[in-house]
């Protein structure tokens, strides 16, 4: 027997469903601007994600609300506030990921994070000839595989042979190359995978999660490391004492071994092999040599003069590029050192915050789209938007169509029981 406090995903977009067909022909003609919005937009598939992983706070507002695309910003979200703006033809604009903040309590920040990357993201391709891998990595974010000639014959990258299941997943956006992942696909196995991407920006480059998103729709695993067993193409170099030309390898596994396969040589990635693929000028080293890359630059240093940093302190940089670095509270409210182009700082709390674990430290997004802590704001009921305790007066419409003005002295007397103790 069904258990009565199970959610049930299609039921829920049958009552949605019907919902919007009497609205839309709703003979009254009350609301006749729903129609219209129904008529020219589509309801956003990201809402109708998020629903079928999760029960929405008020199903009613939502399909009220209308949510669609924005036609200012396809990678924004638009809606209608109440009736007097759906009378008006006045929408409120906004992000996705706030926007299912509001309406889907239950969903973790992840699920979040990833819908909304996944309806965002445009212009993903993967490509898979050697010339187009290459200026990929000419063109996109920063990589210290960045040469400058990139298409020179022996350029590292051209061990990634695409006949051996190697490609470069890539977002691009008005011919701006804004994003890139190397990507693997076993010829004998059928999996297919990638270990880190790379986003563009000023400096040190993020993971691109519209891009990753679009990889797991297309089937691609998200690995630490490249499997065991990989294969990529011996070539030699044209200036070095070594045999053969090697890449900057990320992810756990940088070792590989010289074998002979199908009549020829080619690298073999293992962990544990006789060479580690861990320098940017396309030489190897043979394992035990004592220096490590910098995360972030890609200089080598003794690791005792190196220092971990991120969220799990999972990286390790050199001293030059520590200095980019600050100390925020990030995931558990732990005190990590985060780059200084990922974290914020409150006046009102002195403090620098990881900007992916905001609301796990009790940060929100203020009505006017700066951020506080949450003890220092209070949440209108009327709007559902926060607001500092330190502005002025404010002008709400209540439910009546009844225009408000509310100080935030006397904030507390218009918060309702739900919102206490947020």
């Amino acid at each position: 027997m069904r258990d009565l406090y199970e959610y049930d995903p299609v039921s829920r977009i049958d009552w949605m469903q019907s919902l919007i067909h009497v609205l839309r022909y709703d003979p009254s003609g009350v609301r006749g601007w729903h129609a219209r919005e129904q008529r020219s937009y589509s309801f956003h598939e990201a809402v109708w994600h998020a629903v079928k992983l999760s029960p929405p706070k008020d199903w009613h507002l939502l399909v009220l609300e209308w949510p669609h695309i924005s036609t200012g910003d396809p990678n924004r979200l638009a809606y209608t506030r109440d009736d007097r703006a759906g009378h008006d033809n006045k929408q409120t604009i906004t992000t996705i990921g706030k926007y299912l903040h509001r309406h889907f309590p239950k969903l973790a920040d992840h699920q979040i994070r990833d819908i909304a990357a996944l309806h965002s993201a445009s212009g993903c391709e993967i490509v898979r000839t050697t010339d187009e891998i290459l200026d990929t990595l000419q063109r996109g974010p920063h990589s210290c595989m960045r040469w400058n000639d990139c298409h020179h014959e022996h350029h590292p990258y051209r061990v990634y042979s695409p006949a051996l299941g190697w490609g470069m997943a890539r977002r691009v956006v008005d011919g701006d190359v804004c994003g890139r992942a190397l990507v693997y696909e076993d010829p004998y196995e059928n999996y297919k995978c990638y270990v880190r991407s790379y986003k563009k920006g000023d400096g040190y480059s993020y993971a691109d999660e519209m891009l990753e998103a679009w990889l797991k729709q297309q089937g691609y695993e998200h690995r630490t490391g490249w499997p065991e067993g990989a294969r990529m193409a011996h070539l030699e170099p044209r200036y070095s004492r070594y045999a053969f030309l090697a890449p900057y390898i990320d992810g756990d596994i940088q070792n590989v071994d010289v074998v002979h396969r199908d009549g020829g040589l080619c690298l073999v990635i293992r962990d544990g092999g006789e060479y580690v693929c861990n320098n940017t000028d396309g030489t190897p080293e043979n394992e035990g040599d004592d220096h490590e890359e910098c995360h972030d630059c890609g200089d080598y240093q003794h690791p005792d003069d190196m220092y971990w940093v991120g969220s799990i302190e999972d990286c390790h940089v050199c001293s030059g590029c520590q200095n980019n670095y600050v100390t925020a509270l990030t995931y558990q409210g732990r005190e990590r050192e985060i780059h200084e182009d990922n974290v914020i700082y409150l006046d009102s709390t002195d403090m620098h915050y990881d900007v992916d674990y905001l609301d796990r430290n009790g940060v929100i997004t203020l009505a006017n789209g700066d951020y506080e802590h949450r003890d220092n704001a209070w949440r209108c009921e009327h709007d559902g938007e926060y607001y500092s305790y330190d502005e002025d007066s404010i002008e709400v419409t209540d439910a009546r169509g009844n225009t408000l003005t509310i100080h935030p002295d006397h904030a507390d007397e218009y918060n309702n029981d739900e919102n206490e103790g947020e």
